[in-house]
C-alpha cells in the first residue's frame, strides 16, 4: 500500500519522505562540530544535516540543529500544532566578525515532527524576507553561541 503523503510505504521506511528536499551538494565536510563530539556510546548515533555546506533533510537528531530547537524551547519562539513544530530562532548580530552578509539574515526558521529527531526544514530569513536553506556555517555560528549564551 503506497501513502501518497510520504511518498513511500510506511511500513517499509522509517522516516517521512518530503517532496521539499534540499539535496545535498558533494562535499568532504564531513559531520558538523557538534555531531562530530559524539561517543561511540551513545544509543542513537546522529545523522548530521550539514555533511556539506546546506542542510540535507536527510538527518536524525543532529546535535547542531538540536541545539537550535533547544535555544527556541528556551527563548520561548517554538510552536506546536498538533503532531508538528516549527521554531524561529534570531540572529544576534553580530554574530561574527568574519562576514558583513551575516547582518542581511535576521532568523532561522526550524520545522519538525512531534519530538524526533529529524529537522525536515531549516531556512535562514534575509531581511527582505527571502527564505534560503540553512548553511552550515550559520548553523554552528548560532549553536555555539546559544550554548555559550543560553536564554
Amino acid at each position: 500500500m503506497k501513502n501518497s503523503r510520504l511518498g513511500k510505504n510506511p511500513l517499509t521506511t522509517s522516516r517521512p519522505v518530503s517532496k521539499h528536499v534540499v539535496s545535498p551538494k558533494p562535499s568532504s565536510l564531513g559531520p558538523c562540530t557538534l555531531c562530530k563530539k559524539i561517543t561511540a556510546t551513545e544509543s542513537c548515533q546522529p545523522q548530521c544535516a550539514f555533511l556539506s555546506d546546506d542542510f540535507s533533510l536527510d538527518n536524525w537528531n543532529c546535535r547542531t540543529l538540536r541545539a537550535l530547537r533547544l535555544a527556541a524551547n528556551h527563548l520561548g519562539t517554538v510552536s506546536y500544532s498538533v503532531d508538528h513544530a516549527a521554531a524561529l530562532v534570531p540572529i544576534p548580530h553580530p554574530i561574527s566578525e568574519s562576514s558583513d552578509d551575516d547582518e542581511l539574515r535576521t532568523h532561522v526558521v526550524l520545522h519538525w515532527y512531534k519530538s524526533r529527531g529529524q529537522t525536515q526544514a531549516a531556512y535562514q530569513v534575509a531581511g527582505d524576507g527571502h527564505l534560503t536553506p540553512l548553511d552550515r556555517r550559520l548553523a554552528e555560528l548560532l549553536a555555539a553561541y546559544y550554548l555559550a549564551n543560553p536564554a
